[in-house]
């Protein structure tokens, strides 16, 4: 990861990045080389959903998962912020009714927002201005511009679309704000998490755990390391000993996502 970082400072600093990035891309896909492996993501999340299930993409991005759970036969709520985004997504999925695409920042109340976009690296665009400053991106990635985008929450999602059966939120530091926005039970939910900013992964688990109190629910929690989508625990937990590992990680590079599951109590 230090490597990485320290490449793509250098790349952004000489104005090379993006071109860099686009011909990697280009020349993966053309041996068949996938970024995102799509054989690890559908054999992960056919643990957690069946065909016609409902799921939600919150920062769908170019549509890698949304792609994976379409094809697994899911309907597919595909949330993407980044206006140049939303037009690859609508391109892409144009052929495919059975996936959504709103544009729009998931937020804690609806309203407008203002977002930061990076030309250079699209995926980590984010809401935060505090994962701008202070992640392990923030020098060596430029977020070259601000525009103000719609902002909506899960509550009004699912007033519009019903309750999914999973979220994957992937909002590059935004996703307690994301989660203020829900208090409907959903029964899985997996987010990204940084070393550098474990306060805030702490704080998306307490006010999950929030949710299903209210609910009279408990949640049991699982993750995995970088963007393997292979689960590290070999039993769910508890969150007591989720937020343990977590606060035993000394390495502000480490990233991951957290997945929670939630079962009813009536």
């Amino acid at each position: 990861m230090k490597i990485k970082l320290f490449i793509i400072k250098v790349l952004s600093s000489l104005g090379l990045l993006k071109r860099v990035r686009m011909i990697k891309n280009n020349l993966l896909s053309l041996i068949g080389i996938d970024l995102l492996n799509p054989q690890h993501l559908q054999k992960l999340y056919s643990e957690f959903l069946s065909p016609n299930d409902l799921f939600f993409d919150i920062g769908a991005n170019e549509g890698a998962i949304s792609d994976v759970l379409h094809q697994s036969g899911c309907r597919v709520i595909a949330v993407e912020a980044n206006p140049s985004l939303v037009e690859k997504l609508r391109i892409r999925f144009r052929p495919y009714p059975e996936i959504t695409i709103e544009h729009a920042a998931v937020s804690y109340e609806s309203g407008e927002i203002e977002f930061f976009i990076s030309d250079e690296m699209p995926e980590l665009s984010s809401v935060s201005k505090e994962w701008v400053e202070e992640s392990i991106y923030a020098g060596n990635c430029k977020w070259n511009r601000k525009v103000k985008v719609p902002a909506i929450t899960l509550n009004n999602l699912i007033l519009k679309y019903g309750i999914p059966k999973f979220i994957k939120i992937d909002v590059e530091g935004y996703e307690y704000q994301v989660l203020g926005g829900l208090s409907s039970l959903v029964k899985y939910i997996s987010f990204e998490f940084s070393g550098k900013m474990i306060d805030q992964t702490l704080q998306c688990i307490s006010r999950l755990d929030e949710i299903a109190r209210i609910n009279k629910a408990t949640n049991h929690y699982n993750y995995s390391s970088g963007k393997s989508y292979v689960l590290e625990l070999d039993s769910w937990v508890e969150s007591d000993k989720i937020v343990t590992i977590l606060e035993n990680i000394q390495d502000d590079l480490a990233v991951g996502d957290i997945y929670c599951k939630s079962f009813s109590e009536t």
